[in-house]
């Protein structure tokens, strides 16, 4: 199954244009791929929404947005200096199979007493965070981290890249 995905990922990777959506902008272009049979589009919304409380919530028929990254946290337990440590789940829950890219957290002042893999998730600047290193997470998949710190930090996603393609 995993290799379906990838495969179904490089074939739209290939075929697409990215889509970026940030809460700054506001655009809608449609174009043809030149020698191809495909509808490309290209879209950037508004979107606000931390957790998604069941399914999921698209902007449009076919396609992936913020609401489409599920982040979930909770205090897991203590370090022996009695710093709580918290556990995050992010996941890629879009259900039309769009690859989400440089998915980008809003994460305050977010610091840790514990190393946390760079490659799974990077404070970039204040309240600017990155996950995966900007590199694709596929549909369905999720990645973890725990951090340890006086209290949880909220998470929300601030900014990601869709890409698609419509047949």
């Amino acid at each position: 199954m995993a290799s379906i995905l990838y495969l179904v990922f490089c074939i739209i990777s290939i075929l697409s244009v990215s889509v970026v959506v940030d809460s700054r902008h506001h655009h809608h272009n449609a174009a043809r791929a030149p020698g191809s049979e495909y509808k490309i589009y290209e879209h950037k919304a508004t979107l606000h929404r931390q957790l998604p409380s069941s399914g999921t919530a698209a902007v449009g028929a076919n396609q992936c947005s913020k609401n489409d990254i599920a982040i979930a946290q909770g205090q897991v337990g203590v370090q022996p200096d009695g710093t709580p440590t918290f556990s995050v789940e992010i996941a890629n829950i879009c259900s039309t199979g769009c690859a989400i890219t440089n998915i980008h957290l809003s994460c305050g002042d977010f610091s840790s007493g514990i190393f946390i893999n760079p490659k799974i998730f990077k404070k970039l600047a204040r309240n600017d965070c990155v996950v995966n290193s900007g590199e694709p997470l596929a549909t369905g998949s999720a990645l973890s981290f725990r951090y340890a710190a006086a209290s949880q930090f909220p998470l929300s996603v601030s900014s990601l890249l869709v890409r698609y393609f419509i047949w």
